[in-house]
């Protein structure tokens, strides 16, 4: 039965930037994040590294009425 490892990326957008930059990965923040790559990078990135975007969800921030924070969550086969 196959098994595979899982990768969890918080993206923080700043403003109305878009593209926004990951904070966490799998719980831990990124040191300098804030000069870190944006998501569209790093999602090319771990695309060719063997990582499959499965899903992803907005965090909302109610009081302002707009998405501050997005969870993506990849996986790839587990190496044996």
């Amino acid at each position: 039965m196959q098994k595979w490892d899982y990768l969890y990326i918080v993206v923080d957008y700043e403003g109305n930037n878009f593209l926004g930059r990951p904070r966490y990965v799998n719980g831990q923040e990124l040191p300098n994040w804030e000069q870190g790559e944006n998501i569209m990078g790093v999602m090319n990135t771990l695309g060719w590294k063997g990582w499959e975007r499965v899903s992803n969800a907005f965090g909302l921030d109610f009081q302002a009425r707009k998405s501050k924070q997005q969870t993506f969550i990849f996986k790839r086969p587990r190496v044996q």
